[in-house]
């Protein structure tokens, strides 16, 4: 069980135990070790408009709550560390990786961090559902938050999503901050990227001279020890 200051686990037992995957351009991957910071995204910054919507219906406008829609981030994670799909969809340029890391790893770099220190954060496993379904669950939350101002429904807000996504068996990190200071699109947060990640693969698309190239620069420039390979997505098995 994941149990660390101003963290809570959405997750069910056997989830929290898995290995959890995102991918991201090798230039992202970089500046993260240079920098030794990750990014939260506001929920303004997300690509599926009916998730926008659905924010805007379940948050009361006329109801002052801790946790407003400017105060809200998110950062994404998948199950599925073997997708074509999300290697076409996350890396359609071919300079992608992906990263392993496991909901401990980040549950203890998020809970020290100094920047999240004025909120809650949450990890919880996003659930895909139909249009209709989907909106009945919103107005239920809706009806908690009003009566409540449960934080927790805030962050089960944003574990929704349609069906037509369900292929990224997605884990989702959620912050909720109570800082006061001015909105930002981006929140930052220090994170070790030498403790939190224990691989990565290069996309399986990638020429033999670029896997070459970025794995010596992730060893070489990066200092990164661990494990450091091309996915076998593409590779033909012996038969």
């Amino acid at each position: 069980m994941i149990t660390y200051p101003g963290f809570t686990s959405l997750l069910p037992k056997p989830i929290e135990d898995k290995y959890l995957y995102r991918i991201l351009s090798f230039d992202y991957l970089v500046e993260w070790f240079e920098t030794t910071k990750l990014p939260l995204l506001s929920p303004s910054l997300w690509e599926d408009p009916f998730e926008k919507a659905l924010m805007k219906s379940v948050f009361p406008d006329t109801q002052q709550l801790e946790y407003q829609k400017g105060r809200m981030y998110g950062l994404c994670f998948s199950l599925d560390g073997i997708s074509d799909a999300l290697w076409r969809i996350y890396s359609p340029s071919q300079h992608g990786v992906r990263i392993k890391t496991t909901a401990d790893h980040l549950a203890k770099a998020m809970s020290y961090a100094p920047e999240l220190t004025t909120g809650r954060t949450y990890i919880g496993q996003v659930d895909y559902l139909g249009t209709n379904a989907l909106k009945a669950r919103a107005c239920d939350i809706r009806k908690r938050l009003v009566a409540t101002k449960d934080t927790s429904a805030v962050a089960e807000t944003m574990l929704l999503k349609r069906q037509p996504f369900r292929h990224e068996r997605e884990i989702r990190v959620i912050h909720l901050t109570s800082d006061s200071g001015p909105e930002q699109e981006l929140l930052h947060f220090e994170a070790d990227p030498h403790t939190v990640i224990k691989s990565i693969l290069l996309d399986p698309r990638a020429p033999d001279r670029r896997v070459r190239a970025l794995t010596q620069h992730l060893k070489k420039l990066c200092g990164f020890v661990g494990r450091i390979a091309q996915s076998e997505t593409y590779k033909v098995p012996k038969l």
